[in-house]
């Protein structure tokens, strides 16, 4: 496989209002999160990559590589930003490279386990688990999704999530045996989706989205 090189546009339009990260030479120089208060990023996510670029004074065509999560979260959020790296990639010939949400999520867990979690509507939630592997690799579980019972029951480590989800976590922890340490991630989640390409370092051109739907109940 490539190697994904270090200038770097990181998308996410999965969670909240989204984000757009440009890294050069590894070191994030620029980043944008989308205004709840304006059209939702998945409506103007093509404007404010070229606008942001523009201000740093680089060119589409600039970046090595194009990395984007791919869920689960919004369902119109992932196809939109999916489709946004693909077309940037086959217009300027850069590499792509798809990151999971919830690995995404993780990326900054240390040498312990932890559990990334999402919640995807009603009382379901997202989750993964990841330990230490290898050569300072991580190792991580396929993604299921459990209730709110089902959450409860399950053997919990640190936890990473986003804000929205926090909120709803607050509530199950609170009152219960499960430890109640969490890492809640800033909006900039699109900071984390090019640290984990970074640190996967190789090229991946299956961005099939993920969404929730599709994946299996640990109910």
């Amino acid at each position: 496989m490539k190697e994904i090189g270090n200038n770097l546009l990181a998308i996410d339009t999965s969670i909240g209002e989204g984000s757009i990260s440009i890294w050069y030479d590894g070191i994030e120089i620029a980043r944008q999160i989308g205004d709840p208060e304006k059209p939702p990023l998945s409506e103007t996510i093509l404007e404010m990559i070229e606008n942001l670029s523009r201000e740093q004074g680089l060119l589409l065509e600039n970046f090595d590589c194009i990395a984007i999560a791919l869920g689960p979260g919004s369902y119109t959020g992932i196809r939109v930003g999916i489709s946004t790296a693909l077309g940037i990639s086959l217009a300027v010939g850069c590499k792509t490279i798809g990151i999971p949400t919830l690995t995404a999520l993780s990326i900054e867990c240390q040498n312990e386990k932890c559990m990334s979690v999402l919640s995807i509507g009603g009382e379901d939630l997202a989750i993964q688990a990841s330990e230490p592997g290898q050569n300072s690799t991580r190792e991580y579980s396929e993604m299921t999704i459990v209730n709110f019972d089902g959450f409860r029951k399950l053997l919990l480590c640190k936890i990473f999530t986003d804000k929205k989800t926090a909120g709803v976590l607050n509530g199950i922890i609170s009152g219960s045996d499960l430890p109640s340490e969490m890492v809640v991630a800033s909006d900039n989640i699109s900071h984390l989706v090019a640290m984990a390409a970074l640190s996967e370092r190789q090229e991946k051109a299956d961005l099939s989205p993920i969404y929730a739907r599709n994946f299996g109940s640990g109910r």
